[in-house]
């Protein structure tokens, strides 16, 4: 679900950067720094969901036994060998 949420984000990104390229001054600007940044938020999303299910589920940002901030599922503190 992270991985698809990532992606239609990186094409609505990249609309809006095409988009503010055919606008002129500040908004052009604008709108570029706009599109990158969500273009940019949107790779790092399909980036950490993708850790995650090669993890086995186990998500990179939820600490200790918290919260995966993607899929929101409580997660299983890791097992001490």
């Amino acid at each position: 679900m992270g991985c698809a949420v990532g992606l239609i984000a990186l094409g609505v990104g990249y609309i809006v950067f095409l988009n503010a390229s055919k606008e002129k001054g500040s908004l052009r600007q604008v709108g570029r720094v706009i599109g990158a940044v969500i273009i940019v938020v949107s790779v790092l999303i399909g980036i950490c969901a993708t850790k995650c299910k090669m993890m086995g589920g186990e998500c990179p940002m939820s600490g200790k036994a918290g919260m995966c901030p993607i899929t929101g599922k409580m997660m299983q503190a890791p097992e001490k060998a």
